[in-house]
């Protein structure tokens, strides 16, 4: 027998004979790779996370989390003995998939708390204005230019302090762009929106020197852009301390009651989920902070971009873009933040949609819908709430243009009960 060996890049050609057989060749880096993307397919087929999935197997859980991040090389033998497991015991039906419930600020309103915008405007007024109704009259007759430019002193603690100006100023603005009657989808919304044009005359360059006069609304504009995002952190932060504080709920959803073993997806600051159902740390996920911790609370919008096409240079409104850009939600950082978490949500076998306003398929926080949407199949099952039974098209095409292709349903939270649609 005759053997000749051909060195290629990435393979190698072996001749046998007279015939050629191209072998692939795979460094040790990339075989740990495929095995541990391979391994990670298995477990999500389960619907466990890395810790059920190692009790489950009695495997360590530090050596299954070497396996996965391709640290250490999951031995063949383990890897086609666990598919097999899961295989047959899928079969028996002895794996059940996981349910996610994704709970927007509606679940807290409809849990008896007063966290709604409308609530949100009612405390900054009672605790934030001292004239409400020369700023309600203001803002009517677009006089902006009567009101007081906020101007902050920097604290002991490195933190700026501001005057009761910048109350009169976040309100006076934010009322014109928001309606009494506006939800909190709408208001981060209008973020990108805001009329920073309404205070031209707020700040204004008394003198002759084009120069000087552009220097000077550079600087105004910048100004008001940071006075603008240390309002809203602050009257936010501030508020959200406030509701976990005083506010208490009342009304309890047997759906909630019923599924405890769950895991939930939380849009809302508050403690509901941990003091009221005693539902554990670990199955919670408070993406967009939690008032028990020192979390930032992020509010923001979702425009994707500034328009700079009409800048110019001498209006103060031209360098507010700093306040966009600011108040622009970091959802794919949010995401990767919490990576762990959607990867351990395995494969779902029922959703079940709470207070969380999906009328715009492109909406601020699509994002996560198009994550959590990655775990789902042709199987899974969305219910949405009985209370949104008339958004169930707009709710539908949201979840269909985000890539979902699965079943829907309706769920009463208060009954605890559902069927498909």
């Amino acid at each position: 027998m005759e053997v000749m060996v051909e060195n290629l890049d990435r393979s190698y050609i072996l001749n046998v004979d007279g015939l050629n057989v191209e072998v692939e060749v795979q460094d040790k880096d990339e075989q740990k790779q495929k095995t541990a993307e391979r391994f990670i397919a298995i477990r999500k087929q389960t619907g466990m996370n890395r810790k059920e999935f190692a009790e489950w197997l009695g495997i360590p859980y530090r050596t299954m989390q070497d396996w996965e991040r391709g640290i250490s090389q999951v031995p063949d033998y383990v890897l086609r003995l666990v598919d097999y497991k899961v295989a047959m015991e899928k079969g028996k039906g002895r794996i059940t998939m996981k349910k996610l419930f994704i709970l927007g600020n509606g679940f807290d309103i409809a849990s008896g708390l007063k966290t709604g915008y409308k609530d949100f405007r009612q405390w900054f007024i009672s605790n934030h204005l001292l004239d409400y109704n020369r700023l309600n009259k203001i803002v009517q007759e677009e006089a902006f230019g009567e009101l007081e430019v906020p101007q902050g002193i920097l604290g002991s603690q490195g933190e700026i302090i501001y005057d009761e100006s910048l109350a009169a100023f976040f309100y006076a603005l934010v009322t014109y762009a928001n309606p009494n009657d506006i939800t909190w989808n709408g208001f981060e919304a209008n973020l990108s929106r805001l009329p920073f044009y309404c205070f031209e005359d707020i700040c204004y360059y008394d003198g002759d020197d084009e120069f000087e006069e552009a220097d000077f609304v550079e600087q105004e504009g910048n100004n008001l852009a940071r006075v603008f995002v240390d309002a809203v952190n602050i009257y936010f932060s501030e508020w959200v301390k406030y509701i976990h504080k005083t506010e208490k709920p009342t009304k309890r959803k047997k759906l909630i009651s019923d599924n405890l073993d769950s895991i939930f997806l939380t849009f809302n600051y508050t403690d509901t989920l941990e003091e009221f159902y005693k539902i554990l740390d670990e199955k919670i996920c408070h993406i967009h902070g939690y008032a028990r911790r020192t979390d930032k609370i992020i509010i923001g919008h979702g425009d994707e971009v500034l328009d700079y096409s009409e800048f110019e240079p001498l209006k103060i409104s031209s360098y507010m873009s700093d306040a966009k850009i600011e108040l622009k939600k970091p959802v794919r950082e949010i995401i990767a933040k919490n990576n762990e978490f959607f990867q351990n949500l395995g494969k779902l076998k029922e959703i079940y949609i709470i207070g969380w306003g999906l009328d715009n398929p492109n909406f601020v926080d699509a994002p996560y819908l198009k994550e959590i949407i990655k775990h789902t199949d042709d199987s899974t099952i969305i219910y949405f709430d009985s209370f949104d039974a008339s958004k169930l098209d707009a709710y539908k095409n949201t979840c269909k243009k985000n890539g979902f292709e699965g079943i829907f349903g309706i769920s009463d939270s208060d009954k605890s009960q559902k069927y498909l649609i």
